[in-house]
């Protein structure tokens, strides 16, 4: 194919898909089918290196251009659609990132760190089901039962088989599906250095990971944070966060509240979030809490897809095996 007159954004989703692909062979035979002679590809390893140089730079707080990229991505995909959701992937787990403001509260700025391979299923995964399995930057959360304001425990067994899953979109309490986008990061003094870049600011991790809920239709939805209940330790090895009524996970920075918060939804869409977005209006709003706070104790499963024989519509549903849900 002529690329002669390639634009920036041809190069660039051409480069989004390179790096998707993790065999080095396939790779540049894509390479290859892209770019009709070694010319056309000089040309994009030129585009290439600038583009990288230009990611990797610092980047001032002041310039919102460049999360921008992230807000269109994550709007536009479709999480029913492989050749859809592979770009938004490749775009986060690329190795250098922009600064991308999440809001602030009490004090404290938060910002997006991209990687959607935080997150694990902290219960068994059925590979015996003739559903497709999806890779974990899709999971699901399935709620404790805890009713807030109530310190009676309840439990209740699910009763559902092996085969058993529930559909996205059905927020009914219960859970929901997502796709990750990466860890929550805070600055300690609370307000962004004018005289430094926001990668010069010394972030740390929350421990909390942003997620975006998928909706009936495969579109990007509300705008969660989840805590890793099962994070790498020192040998690379998952471990489980236990959970006691003293633990000390669970919160923001200067939100230490006697309610553990395995996870909050902190915005209807990303697209709201920014700098100067306050996360008061969800983090203390009696609504959201009532509705969207995922208790300790809460599960996160594998999601599967599949195609509705009859209908050709195609979901994407939480699995589970039996268990039981307590609060």
């Amino acid at each position: 194919m002529s690329t002669a007159r390639m634009t920036d954004d041809e190069y660039l989703n051409i480069h989004n898909i390179a790096m998707s692909i993790e065999d080095i062979d396939i790779r540049e035979k894509y390479y290859s089918k892209s770019f009709g002679s070694s010319d056309h590809f000089s040309k994009f390893l030129t585009w290439r290196a600038g583009y990288r140089a230009a990611q990797r730079a610092p980047i001032e707080a002041s310039i919102p251009k460049h999360g921008q990229v992230y807000n269109q991505r994550i709007a536009n995909t479709n999480f029913l659609d492989s050749g859809s959701y592979v770009h938004l992937k490749a775009l986060l787990d690329q190795p250098y990132f922009p600064y991308i403001p999440i809001g602030h509260y009490k004090g404290f700025k938060y910002r997006l760190v991209p990687n959607t391979d935080i997150l694990a299923p902290t219960v068994p995964i059925n590979w015996d089901t003739e559903k497709e399995v999806l890779p974990d930057m899709f999971l699901g959360i399935t709620k404790a039962i805890e009713p807030l304001g109530d310190n009676r425990k309840r439990s209740r067994k699910l009763n559902l088989s092996d085969e058993s899953d529930v559909s996205t979109g059905d927020n009914d309490g219960t859970g929901f599906c997502f796709f990750q986008l990466g860890s929550l990061q805070y600055a300690d003094k609370g307000s962004l250095d004018e005289n430094k870049s926001a990668r010069e600011i010394e972030w740390k991790d929350t421990g909390y990971v942003v997620v975006v809920e998928i909706t009936l239709n495969g579109n990007a939805g509300n705008v969660h944070i989840i805590w890793n209940l099962n994070p790498y330790d020192e040998c690379a090895d998952r471990i489980e966060v236990k959970y006691t009524p003293d633990s000390c996970w669970g919160f923001l920075p200067g939100d230490y509240k006697i309610q553990h918060r395995v996870g909050i939804r902190i915005a209807e869409k990303f697209d709201d979030l920014s700098a100067e977005k306050s996360l008061a209006s969800f983090l203390e709003d009696p609504t959201n809490l009532e509705k969207h706070v995922i208790p300790p104790k809460s599960k996160l499963s594998c999601v599967v897809f599949f195609v509705d024989a009859d209908t050709s519509k195609k979901y994407i549903r939480r699995q589970y095996r039996d268990t039981e849900v307590s609060g």
